[in-house]
């Protein structure tokens, strides 16, 4: 199989040929949770062994307490304080705990996980939009969000990419559940993320900061992960490939990132994961590390550090 670099400046595939190689390719970026010789493996592993008890332990008094209201006063707090506590503790507290259960029931794999993971993922997929007051427009009226005109920002990304991989994971045992359960989140995932995505204009996408990267990446896996058509992955995939040249350009020759090690961080570690997906969707044809510059990004961290968490 040809393969496809993408690089700051070069010539990038067309659609068809991103749907070939999606056709071509056996997609399998970890395993699912019913392949227990896997995950008995990572459970294994010392660094997570010693984490097991207290993930259960946070999994259980998550089951009981149940999903968080997320108010529409939670986005007003915002427009009328300045402050986001309200919706980081309501909003957050749904995000943060999908996760926590998702990884317990694939650690556990005995089901006792799956009813607080349904209240927790139907509590999401019913949200009006998953975006962050802080990243509404700065409109007058504009004080909460607006169903018809959906806005792609960190936490909408992220929450598409959190069901998708839970989805991916958990699929068979979320359809003995019941099959809605899956068709829920996939409509919910493509109203606010793919829609969007594919049928508006995005200031991420020309970003030469960390939102390209993490918004890029939580589209991608949302269309990779859950259930959607060759066209609809490939048509994503595709047009995702546009934004990595202006990602890239945001950084120096010498691998420098202008937001410092800590948006580094959370740049690049999603830009790591984009990279990932394309990369085993694909057979390995697209490849997101081929521009030379990478390489030295990725060895920013290690020039800068003095000691601890001091950085020059």
């Amino acid at each position: 199989m040809a393969k496809c670099p993408v690089v700051r400046h070069g010539p990038l595939p067309g659609v068809e040929q991103v749907a070939d190689l999606l056709r071509a390719a056996e997609f399998r970026p970890f395993p699912r949770a019913a392949d227990r010789a896997a995950w008995s493996a990572v459970a294994a592993r010392p660094w997570v062994e010693r984490s097991v008890p207290g993930l259960l332990e946070a999994a259980e008094r998550a089951a009981e307490a149940g999903p968080p209201v997320v108010r529409a006063t939670d986005y007003l707090d915002f427009i009328r304080t300045g402050f986001r506590t309200a919706h980081n503790a309501s909003a957050g507290g749904r995000t943060g705990v999908l996760g926590v259960l998702t990884a317990a029931e694939c650690l556990e794999h005995k089901g006792r996980f799956l009813d607080a993971l349904l209240d927790f993922s139907w509590a999401l997929a019913e949200e009006t939009s998953w975006i962050m007051p802080p990243h509404l427009p700065r409109r007058e009226g504009w004080v909460l969000p607006d169903v018809e005109h959906p806005i792609i920002d960190l936490r909408v990304a992220g929450v598409g990419r959190q069901l998708a991989e839970m989805s991916y994971l958990l699929g068979p045992e979320m359809d003995a559940v019941t099959p809605m359960w899956r068709k829920g989140i996939n409509a919910a995932i493509r109203r606010q993320v793919i829609e969007p995505y594919l049928g508006g204009s995005h200031h991420w996408e020309t970003g030469t900061h960390n939102w390209n990267a993490v918004c890029t990446c939580g589209v991608v896996a949302s269309v990779l992960l859950a259930d959607f058509d060759t066209d609809t992955r490939a048509r994503v995939l595709q047009r995702a490939l546009g934004a990595v040249p202006h990602f890239l350009s945001g950084f120096t020759d010498d691998g420098g990132c202008s937001e410092g090690p800590g948006y580094w961080a959370y740049g690049m570690t999603n830009y790591a994961a984009l990279a990932y997906y394309a990369h085993g969707a694909t057979g390995g044809a697209l490849d997101l590390l081929a521009d030379p510059l990478v390489r030295r990004v990725f060895a920013y961290p290690t020039c800068v550090v003095l000691t601890g968490r001091q950085v020059a």
